[in-house]
């Protein structure tokens, strides 16, 4: 279906909640309506985000997770693909390095042909504040890697006080734990099959 101004008003006036409407131009996810709360997501004024994504809204998704989610987007751009997709992201933020993002996304319409998405976000603060507090509250160091580049992605406050700092953004865990130019000989990361969760408490020296 393609979209009119008025249709966009619509969207935009009947929508409650935390919310944007994306055209998705050449690859790149032109913003056309942003929800000002958003902003608080980054940390950013709502200046400073709208001058971040109104070009190119993907700009201000951690560049290593960018590849997954326009994996996932391309999915809803297919004829036979699902109606919506279901993601967890993280964005940039300007106070704590970044900031974990629950959202989904569904083709509504085109533009001139160029395809209109409708991203939902799902309470993304609340979430991601809930279990950061009940992880740190933890006295087990709890870590999460991205299991193709060993990526840390979160540590809990009793992880990163063994670790003595806690700098681990954009840093493998072999290199940043344990200063190795290769994943460990000991990682369990290899034994996992099709992707069944694995769990295992090591205590290495």
């Amino acid at each position: 279906m393609e979209l009119t101004q008025s249709d966009i008003s619509s969207i935009v006036r009947v929508n409650p909640g935390d919310f944007a409407l994306y055209r998705l131009v050449e690859g790149q996810l032109r913003t056309l309506y942003a929800s000002p709360s958003l902003a608080s997501y980054s940390a950013m004024t709502a200046e400073e985000y709208r001058a971040v994504t109104e070009p190119d809204a993907s700009a201000v998704i951690m560049e290593s997770d960018r590849p997954h989610i326009a994996e996932l987007l391309s999915t809803i751009l297919k004829e036979d693909g699902p109606e919506d997709v279901d993601f967890t992201y993280r964005v940039a933020h300007k106070v704590k390095g970044y900031y974990w993002v629950h959202a989904k996304s569904r083709r509504i319409g085109t533009i001139d042909g160029d395809p209109v998405l409708l991203t939902l976000y799902l309470n993304g603060s609340l979430e991601s504040e809930v279990y950061r507090d009940l992880l740190d509250e933890s006295d087990r160091s709890i870590y999460v890697i991205e299991r193709k580049s060993h990526e840390i992605l979160y540590a809990n406050q009793a992880a990163t006080d063994e670790w003595g700092h806690d700098d681990y953004f954009g840093k493998t865990c072999f290199a940043f734990i344990f200063g190795r130019t290769e994943p460990c000989p000991w990682c369990s990361v290899r034994r996992m099959v099709n992707g069944r969760a694995h769990m295992e408490e090591s205590h290495v020296s």
